[in-house]
């Protein structure tokens, strides 16, 4: 009788997904076996559902056509594996999820609400909301694990997805014909890789090249320091391609941090730089068919150039950001609403209406208002203290994570200058689970701090107990 009923219950499910590929599309059904694996694979392997969703992002170039319903394949894997781990929570318990980060990210989170209200378009608002606390469902798997060897596994798999991002945008832009405009302020056929811009792409892997170079310094094995060689030359090789100038103001800023706080980085300093004065010297260039150092130079010699269209729309968009913050105080228009005021403030330029207001503190308070402002920086300062206490208390190898990770954060706070990119989902997956290496940081750093000693006063002896 038992396998009858799971006969026709197979059957009945076969059929019922056969129906809604005919309907929608043939992919649908796979995506959906695809959604009832990974969701089983939440409640039995939490963290091995978080490493599928990151390793799958250099398939975000496949949205609607793989779903029907524009999900990307990592988009669907978080969703799934979050629903996974929040019913493994609720049937079987777990570790804490306390953390000094917890507490500031439901904020951000909270900050969300007024939107659903005001929003002129309260569906991105949903959907924005929806995302990230799928991701923050994920930070808090991350924190719940208590294998040990889960830090090292998430920084692994990290680096590795970066290196096959930075593969993609190597083959897809290689050899195609770059040519400098308007004194090298605008490039063509600039790489973009899985991203949906050159911009998205460059933030991406300046923000994942320092988990990369631990991998070198420190890896358990030859195999696995030369694969974090192999992953560091590929994501520097595709962010010449992809020509993005703050990438290049966060990496210097970045290089700056790690030798002055990091030994094993002014090693691998020393070498570049001799084999970059080698090449310079000799004229050899191993990479010539890939990319122009010429363009290259020409590209960074503009950073402080006004003159260029891009510049110019971002000099108008940062002037008029500031009245529609005003306009809309104390809530903000709401996430990802930015575009739908942006013409009433005469943002209105050739190549369209701006996604947002290109200035990282300025979006926040367009959209989130003050709660956003407030929530962010309590967010803000609970890193810089998490990061703090992890590079005076740990010993390797999580000190040089903490140091990789320090560098990353900096880097964002120049890339937040110019850039916002925290409305596409996988960056938002990587960040949330780069804060999550940071507050398991915190964690060990906090077992190693030594007790506080009780103050004797002058005069008496310590009883014993």
């Amino acid at each position: 009788m038992k396998g009858a009923l799971f006969a026709l219950s197979a059957g009945a499910a076969a059929g019922l997904l056969a129906l809604m590929g005919i309907v929608t599309t043939p992919l649908l059904p796979v995506a959906a076996i695809v959604g009832v694996g990974v969701f089983v694979l939440g409640v039995v392997r939490p963290a091995w559902a978080v490493y599928l969703a990151i390793l799958l992002i250099p398939l975000e170039t496949a949205s609607a056509s793989f779903t029907g319903f524009g999900l990307t394949p990592t988009e669907l894997v978080l969703v799934t594996a979050a629903a996974g781990w929040l019913t493994r929570r609720l049937l079987k318990g777990g570790g804490s999820v306390s953390s000094s980060l917890t507490l500031p990210l439901f904020a951000v989170l909270l900050a969300h609400v007024p939107g659903l209200f005001l929003a002129v378009d309260r569906f991105v608002v949903i959907k924005e909301l929806f995302m990230w606390s799928a991701c923050f469902v994920l930070f808090l798997a991350m924190l719940a694990d208590q294998d040990r060897h889960t830090t090292e596994r998430l920084a692994g798999v990290i680096a590795a997805s970066a290196a096959a991002v930075a593969v993609i945008a190597v083959a897809k832009t290689a050899g195609s014909q770059q040519v400098a405009l308007q004194a090298g302020g605008i490039v063509t056929n600039r790489a973009t890789g899985s991203f949906a811009s050159p911009v998205l792409l460059a933030a991406f892997l300046v923000i994942t090249l320092p988990v990369q170079l631990v991998f070198i310094a420190i890896g358990r094995s030859t195999a696995v320091r030369m694969a974090g060689l192999a992953a560091t030359c590929l994501s520097l090789l595709a962010l010449t391609l992809a020509l993005t100038r703050t990438a290049y103001l966060s990496l210097a800023i970045l290089a700056v941090w790690l030798m002055v706080a990091w030994k094993p980085a002014r090693r691998l300093a020393l070498v570049a730089i001799v084999l970059f004065s080698a090449g310079l010297l000799t004229g050899f260039n191993p990479a010539g068919s890939v990319f122009n150092p010429g363009l290259l130079v020409q590209r960074i010699s503009s950073i402080g150039s006004t003159e260029s269209d891009s510049a110019s729309l971002r000099l108008q968009t940062w002037k008029a950001a500031p009245k529609m913050i005003e306009d809309n105080l104390p809530f903000g228009v709401g996430a990802k609403n930015f575009p739908r005021h942006a013409p009433d403030y005469g943002l209105v330029f050739d190549v369209g209406v701006p996604s947002n207001a290109h200035n990282t503190p300025l979006v926040i308070a367009s959209e989130f208002g003050v709660p956003g402002l407030i929530a962010v920086a309590w967010l803000v300062i609970a890193i810089c203290r998490a990061l703090t206490r992890s590079l005076r208390l740990t010993g390797e190898p999580e000190h040089s994570l903490a140091v990789a990770l320090t560098g990353v954060f900096l880097a964002l706070a120049v890339d937040a200058m110019t850039d916002y990119e925290y409305g596409d989902n996988a960056f938002f997956l990587t960040l949330i689970l780069l804060a999550a290496l940071v507050a398991r940081l915190e964690r060990v750093a906090t077992v190693t701090e030594p007790a506080p000693q009780p103050v004797v006063p002058a005069g008496r002896k310590l009883a014993l107990a």
